[in-house]
């Protein structure tokens, strides 16, 4: 038996522009039948009324279904029959009134032409494409230009504080680094973050915590910076705009996690750990649905 799963971070949208997210659709496709699965979250404009809901194909959209919002929050999960010389389903439609409208794309699903991404996603890649681009100049000529790239990129910090987080990191990646060195180093870069990034405290207790954004993951260890196109973190960066870097000694070993902001919920926890994510932090444990935390996953300095 065959098994697909997509996930659709869905948005809000006026007049074709973003307004915000929206809640999540989920597309699984077995050997005879789709299930799709939708959450809406938050919605206030959906209070008490019905709204149908179109599945959209390369030929165009079908009416699926009618859903009552309760409150603003919308669950929906159907199970369709796939038909041998229909397209797939490329995405869902919910027209509202007032030019409003909230969409979803599976971008992965077979017969699209064209990926959908949202215009502030692709900004951020941009941004964080020329981060990487300068670490990467800057390790392979001492003419300073990597440095003098992301100097432009955080033009708002201390540049002489970059530049020593950019030698640190060509510590790091130097082969003849030593383990004691390296442990120092851990230490001496975090002091460093801490006097450039703005510290923030969600749950009120001793830990330390900063606030980064994705363009901020050239401090982090080469490995790391494919997280820069996890699509659950990018997903959460736009909601919230800050994302955590928080450091945590465990037995006397400092461990290092990235927080994704959101609200707990047991599908979306489900969502995170699709995508890599090991816990929800919140202000009580265990978290409540609902509860405003942090999605966490480890990284390295």
């Amino acid at each position: 038996m065959s098994y697909r799963k997509q996930i659709s971070y869905l948005e809000l949208q006026e007049n074709g522009q973003r307004i915000r997210s929206a809640g999540y659709a989920r597309l699984e496709s077995l050997d005879k039948e789709d299930i799709l699965t939708v959450q809406l979250n938050g919605q206030d404009i959906l209070s008490d009324k019905e709204i149908t809901l179109y599945l959209q194909r390369e030929s165009g959209e079908q009416q699926l279904c009618k859903m009552m919002a309760d409150c603003g929050t919308v669950f929906c999960e159907k199970r369709i029959t796939r038909e041998k010389e229909r397209e797939p389903i490329s995405g869902i439609h919910i027209p509202l009134e007032q030019n409003l409208e909230i969409i979803g794309r599976f971008a992965g699903a077979a017969g699209v032409k064209k990926t959908y991404i949202p215009e502030t996603e692709r900004q951020a890649r941009k941004q964080t494409a020329k981060a990487a681009e300068a670490v990467a100049a800057d390790e392979k000529t001492d003419s300073g230009s990597g440095v003098q790239k992301l100097r432009e990129i955080h033009n708002d910090r201390d540049t002489e504080k970059i530049d020593s987080l950019v030698r640190s990191q060509e510590a790091w990646n130097s082969k003849e680094a030593t383990t004691e060195n390296l442990l120092h180093m851990k230490d001496t870069k975090w002091e460093q973050l801490s006097s450039i990034y703005p510290h923030i405290h969600p749950f009120r207790d001793a830990r330390e915590f900063l606030s980064v954004g994705p363009e901020d993951f050239v401090v982090l260890r080469e490995h790391c910076y494919q997280m820069t196109h996890n699509s659950f973190l990018l997903h959460g960066y736009y909601n919230y705009r800050h994302l955590l870097l928080l450091r945590q000694e465990t037995a006397g070993q400092a461990k290092y996690y990235i927080g994704v902001p959101g609200n707990f919920y047991e599908r979306e926890k489900q969502v995170a750990r699709m995508f890599g994510f090991e816990s929800f932090e919140g202000a009580r444990e265990p978290a409540w649905e609902g509860d405003f935390g942090y999605y966490m996953i480890s990284v390295e300095l």
